[in-house]
C-alpha cells in the first residue's frame, strides 16, 4: 500500500506492516485491474448453490492505450466465499459485454461497458452500461 502524497508519499513510499489490515481480495491481474465499480452479495435465494455464498462484481474494464488481447474486465466475477470469510478462486458470472474478441477489450473498441447492478425483488440481477446506456436483466429459469 503506497502512502499518499499529502501523508508524506513520495509515489513508491509503503505503510508500515501491520497498520492497516489485509484486503480480502484484490483485482491486479496482468492484464489490467479491470476496474471493479460494483458489488452483490449472494444473489437470491433461487439462484443455484454454485452463485450463492459470495459476491458479484461488476468489472468496468481497463484502460490505457489499445493492446492485443486488450484488458481484463468487462465482465461479471463471482467470487464464493467460504463460511469464515476465505474468499474462493474468482469465475466469470457474464461476460461478453464488449465484443466477441479479447481485442474488444480496450476503452475505445468496446461495445458496452457494465459499471453497476441490482436485484430486483424477482431474484434478477440487473446490469447497466456507462458506454450506451443499456440495461440487462439477468435471471435464472431453472435447469
Amino acid at each position: 500500500r503506497l502512502v499518499a502524497p499529502e501523508y508524506g508519499g513520495d509515489g513508491s513510499k509503503t505503510t508500515a506492516p501491520g497498520k492497516y489490515a489485509a484486503p480480502v481480495f484484490t483485482f491486479v491481474s496482468a492484464t489490467g485491474r479491470g476496474a471493479p465499480t460494483d458489488m452483490l452479495f449472494s444473489p437470491a435465494p433461487g439462484w443455484p448453490a454454485a452463485w450463492r455464498d459470495g459476491i458479484l462484481f461488476v468489472r468496468h474494464g481497463g484502460q490505457g492505450v489499445d493492446r492485443p488481447g486488450g484488458y481484463a474486465g468487462y465482465d461479471i466475477l463471482f467470487l464464493p466465499m467460504g463460511a469464515d470469510g476465505t474468499p474462493g478462486k474468482p469465475v466469470v458470472f457474464a461476460d461478453g459485454f464488449a465484443g466477441p474478441t479479447d481485442d474488444d477489450r480496450t476503452q475505445r473498441r468496446a461495445a458496452y461497458r457494465p459499471v453497476g447492478m441490482a436485484q430486483g425483488p424477482d431474484g434478477a440481477i440487473y446490469v447497466v452500461d456507462s458506454s450506451k446506456g443499456r440495461l440487462w436483466r439477468i435471471s435464472y429459469m431453472g435447469n
